[in-house]
């Protein structure tokens, strides 16, 4: 894209309360756990916080003339990627302890 002088941000968000959930029905049932981990999500997207601090992100990236290619929000989305890099046994144990699978 840059020929085009076009620029690429990836907004990774942690949990936050949305729709998404929704989605959920529509999902294959590929997983071995399914219930469980939807659940899980579920749940965590729904006791997440309001979604304004991705949209200021957004905004941000919009009002940017030379933005970065990744932008984390949330607590999760900060932390956990570093947990995941340092110890992922550690990392791994908590997914699975959260997500009830």
């Amino acid at each position: 894209m840059k020929p085009f002088n076009i620029r690429i941000s990836v907004v990774e968000p942690a949990f936050f309360k949305t729709n998404l959930v929704q989605g959920f029905a529509y999902a294959e049932p590929t997983i071995a756990d399914r219930e469980n981990a939807l659940s899980a999500y579920s749940s965590s997207i729904k006791n997440g916080p309001s979604p304004e601090p991705v949209a200021d992100v957004v905004l941000k990236i919009l009002r940017t003339t030379r933005p970065q290619f990744s932008y984390r929000v949330g607590s999760d989305a900060k932390t956990l990627p570093v947990i995941q890099f340092l110890s992922y046994p550690l990392y791994e144990w908590g997914a699975a302890k959260r997500f009830n699978i």
